[in-house]
């Protein structure tokens, strides 16, 4: 019943005249039936992901939303960068990155184009960026070393209300498995699976970065 209920939701905020635009920014977070603490997979531009990491989870969290201003994408010099950023916990996963070779887009409604790619991430082209909120003033960037895993952007869809384009609905799966060199050294395996994520990306948490 909760998931026909958030279906509704969604539903109505996105496709009818009597919502403002500022429904398109909350998060609907709908309980994952088959993995606990995750959310369900969706594709409609819930603003929810999450991920197990070493067998913890990494979510959005379901009160927690992705604010305007945050940057899940950039995009520049033929260059896309992707993040995932989460509530602050001690000793937890705050933020993944993924970068990755793709042409320039300058406007957030061209990411549509991502649409069934697929990124291996294991290639040598592929950047991934763990970090890890050591306490409240100190958060810790790894890049991972990865032996295999993948980013699928199974469906990337524009969002119109009021026959107005308002978001892009980016919406995928990943996993992956390597390494890291911490602190002090040490190097440590990290495994992610079931990631899932379905975010709706507008002009203000697209950036279109140009370095010359």
């Amino acid at each position: 019943m909760k998931k026909y209920i958030a279906s509704a939701l969604a539903a109505t905020a996105l496709f009818t005249s009597c919502h403002h635009d500022s429904e398109l920014e909350n998060t609907i977070w709908i309980d994952s039936d088959t993995h606990p603490g995750l959310p369900e997979y969706t594709e409609w531009g819930y603003n929810t992901f999450g991920a197990y990491i070493n067998n913890e989870t990494f979510t959005s969290g379901e009160w927690y939303s992705y604010t305007l201003d945050d940057n899940v994408i950039k995009s520049g010099n033929d260059t896309l960068t992707f993040n995932l950023t989460g509530p602050s916990e001690i000793n937890k996963v705050k933020r993944l990155e993924f970068s990755f070779p793709f042409k320039h887009l300058q406007w957030y409604e061209d990411l549509a184009e991502l649409d069934k790619v697929k990124i291996d991430l294991a290639k040598t082209d592929v950047i991934v960026n763990m970090t890890i909120c050591y306490d409240y003033e100190k958060d810790t960037t790894f890049t991972m070393m990865v032996d295999k895993g993948e980013l699928f952007f199974k469906r990337v869809q524009r969002i119109h209300l009021n026959n107005r384009l308002k978001e892009v609905a980016l919406s995928g799966i990943f996993s992956l498995a390597g390494e890291f060199t911490d602190d002090s050294g040490t190097k440590k395996r990290c495994k992610i699976e079931e990631g899932r994520f379905d975010l709706g990306i507008n002009s203000r948490n697209f950036s279109d970065i140009i370095t010359k």
